[in-house]
C-alpha cells in the first residue's frame, strides 16, 4: 500500500515524507506483528490442539506442530519488517539488493538444512546424505549462473 505514495515522494526528493512514510510504516507493522508473534507464542500449543488435537493427530503430533508455529511466530515481526524495507527498495528502483538478500537468505536456510539433515540421516545412511548435498551443489552452481546472467 505505501509503494505508490513511497514512490511519488522518491521521485521528487521529498526526504521529510519519505522519512514520515518509513516511521509510519514501521510502527504499523510492529504495532500489527508484535502481539499477534507473542499471542502465537503463548498460545501456540492450544490453537493446534484446538485445530487438529482429533484423529490420527495425537498429543505428539500437537506437540511438534506446536513448536513449529511457536518458531513461526518468532519470525514474524521480522517477516513484517522485510516486507517494509523491501518496499523502500523497491520505491528507489533498486531491486538488486532485495534479490541478493534474498538469495543469502535461500543459501544459508539451505545449509542449516544441511547441516540438520545431516545430523539426522547419519543414523540412517551415508549415500543419501552425499546425494542431497551433489543436488544441492548443482542447484548452487545453478543459481550462479542466473547471478551471472543478471549482472549482463
Amino acid at each position: 500500500v505505501i509503494l505508490p505514495q513511497l514512490s511519488k515522494h522518491v521521485q521528487f526528493k521529498k526526504k521529510d515524507k519519505i522519512l514520515l512514510i518509513q516511521n509510519k510504516a514501521l510502527e504499523l507493522s510492529l504495532f500489527l506483528s508484535l502481539p499477534a508473534s507473542i499471542a502465537l507464542i503463548l498460545g501456540s500449543e492450544q490453537i493446534i490442539s484446538a485445530l487438529f488435537g482429533y484423529g490420527s493427530f495425537d498429543k505428539n503430533s500437537v506437540l511438534n506442530s506446536s513448536l513449529a508455529l511457536y518458531y513461526f511466530a518468532l519470525g514474524l515481526p521480522a517477516f513484517a519488517l522485510i516486507k517494509v524495507f523491501s518496499s523502500f527498495f523497491f520505491a528507489n528502483h533498486n531491486t538488486k539488493t532485495p534479490f541478493y538478500i534474498s538469495l543469502i537468505s535461500v543459501l544459508l536456510n539451505i545449509l542449516i538444512s544441511i547441516y540438520w539433515m545431516v545430523a539426522i540421516v547419519s543414523l540412517l545412511e551415508k549415500k543419501l546424505v552425499i546425494l542431497i548435498l551433489i543436488i544441492v551443489l548443482l542447484l548452487v552452481n545453478h543459481l550462479k549462473i542466473i547471478i551471472l546472467m543478471v549482472k549482463c
